[in-house]
């Protein structure tokens, strides 16, 4: 099989990224919601069973606002799940962010997302590591990306440092 060529760059609330470290390594992986469940779907067919590096920015952060949009997270993408009983399954599993609790009645539960996805080894980056969007190449289209948020999870050119 030939070595993946391409990563997940994504952006996840900060308040989730602290409780999902402690998550990820109590359980060997957190789950996240997103809408983009066809993405998640071309990811499992391409990945071949395969981890993909993930690259995570924090969203909805007001103290972040001086870092810009700036990747600062890593780990990998380990699988993802659409089906309301496998959702439900990854929140009685414990494999949901604890700070997701206050949101659930705005949607952040295994009923308001179309998707779930598996991220394990999540960890800060060092300031060292860390790296602005426009650091990345879309996997699509082979741009450099703006330093603007996508919207939600993408797929991009896997850089060379991971």
């Amino acid at each position: 099989m030939a070595p993946i060529d391409f990563a997940v760059l994504a952006p996840v609330p900060r308040e989730h990224l602290d409780d999902g470290q402690d998550v990820a390594r109590r359980t060997g992986y957190v789950c996240f919601g997103s809408h983009k469940w066809e993405l998640f779907r071309e990811l499992d067919r391409r990945r071949d069973g395969e981890r993909v590096p993930v690259l995570i920015y924090a969203s909805h952060n007001e103290e972040l606002a001086e870092w810009g949009y700036v990747v600062a997270w890593k780990g990998n993408y380990v699988g993802s799940v659409d089906d309301t009983m496998g959702k439900l399954e990854e929140e009685r599993g414990g494999h949901r962010p604890r700070s997701t609790d206050k949101y659930r009645h705005k949607g952040d539960s295994a009923t308001g997302w179309p998707v779930f996805w598996k991220v394990s080894d999540l960890t800060q980056l060092t300031d060292n590591e860390r790296r602005e969007l426009r650091d990345f190449q879309s996997y699509r289209t082979g741009r450099d990306k703006e330093n603007s948020a996508p919207r939600g999870p993408e797929i991009i050119v896997r850089p060379m440092w991971i």
